[in-house]
């Protein structure tokens, strides 16, 4: 009896063995990624996501986490979502404060900001308010420009601008415990109502971090409850350095995993790449092509990223595209490049 029962436990730890192994991206619900195991193996790919998951997910793996240390951040603008020309804050402002939308080729430069700054702090919006109309807008509003085929531009909501394939990973890292987190520079209550439009995300409240609004006055009243209307200036960013801050002070781990998309997101995968007791994968979504959504540099000169990674100094005279690209092999983080790695047809959810 006793050897029956040995044999059936083998048995069903080389199921959960096998399980963890998995790699077959239709059954994983993962199938607005590439494969390509058989064409660029050696390419950091959702393979190799795959089996960073797969190390710490599995009982038997030496890299094992527990459940309650499975903390992934996500960048949102230009990681999980389109943002070029403009991203979605950014047209739904103008929207607010024009009325109108910006065609492709109007830059908003600093003035113009100030300007819509204003207007919004002029509209005098409670938080919810505000909130209420993001969700509003993120469902009306059709952006034209995105660089992708012509019916897409014409068509295509804020709400749907979201990369199927990187929901298909948050919904994945999801199904094997992982807490999983947005971290944007975008104001916080915008990503509240824009989120709440996209039920491939199914985030709560808080699990998403964004940039702290302060607030003009607060308004206690038995009747309509308390509200608290937005002033013009930021709290507290959640841009580069802010974004270690404020995962530091919501979560208060140190993540395991980190997606983000430009040199903004460096300090968010210098925070978790620190972990010392765990397995971390950083991966930078390099958008390498215009026929995907917008060819952008991701290493674009940001004085506001920190200095100082691994005791090491970069001074204003290091400071260019170069050091970015040692930074990131000195740290072995990933980058992935758009065009390899998302199905064109899958780009953004249905």
């Amino acid at each position: 009896m006793r050897k029956i029962i040995l044999i059936l436990l083998g048995a069903i730890l080389l199921s959960a063995c096998d399980n963890c192994k998995l790699t077959d991206l239709e059954k994983l619900e993962l199938s607005s990624w590439k494969d390509t195991l058989e064409t660029n193996p050696e390419d950091f790919s959702i393979y190799s996501i795959i089996d960073f998951v797969n190390a710490v997910t599995c009982k038997d793996s030496k890299n094992f986490v527990q459940v309650e240390d499975r903390i992934a951040v996500f960048d949102m603008d230009g990681t999980i979502a389109c943002e070029r020309p403009l991203s979605m804050e950014m047209l739904c402002a103008y929207y607010l404060a024009y009325k109108s939308l910006p065609n492709c080729e109007t830059a908003i430069n600093d003035s113009t900001k100030k300007h819509i700054e204003k207007s919004i702090y002029d509209m005098q919006f409670d938080s919810e308010k505000f909130v209420e109309i993001s969700a509003f807008l993120s469902d009306t509003i059709r952006n034209k420009c995105i660089p992708v085929d012509t019916s897409q531009r014409t068509s295509r909501l804020l709400s749907k601008q979201f990369y199927k394939p990187m929901l298909e990973l948050i919904q994945y890292l999801k199904r094997k415990e992982f807490d999983v987190y947005i971290v944007s520079g975008s104001e916080q209550q915008f990503i509240w109502g824009v989120v709440q439009n996209v039920k491939e995300l199914d985030f709560d409240r808080q699990h998403i971090i964004g940039s702290l609004t302060n607030y003009e006055s607060i308004v206690y009243t038995r009747e309509g409850g308390t509200k608290f209307y937005l002033d013009s200036t930021i709290l507290l960013s959640n841009s580069s350095k802010g974004k270690s801050t404020n995962i530091y002070n919501r979560i208060n781990k140190t993540p395991i995993f980190a997606f983000g998309n430009t040199v903004n997101d460096f300090d968010m995968f210098a925070f978790t790449s620190s972990n010392k007791h765990h397995r971390t994968m950083c991966v930078l979504l390099n958008h390498d092509s215009d026929t995907f959504e917008a060819e952008y540099n991701p290493f674009d000169t940001c004085k506001h990223v920190s200095k100082n990674w691994n005791n090491t100094y970069y001074n204003d005279s290091t400071w260019n595209t170069g050091i970015f690209e040692n930074i990131m092999l000195l740290n072995q983080w990933n980058k992935m490049d758009m065009s390899k790695v998302f199905k064109q047809d899958s780009i953004f959810i249905d």
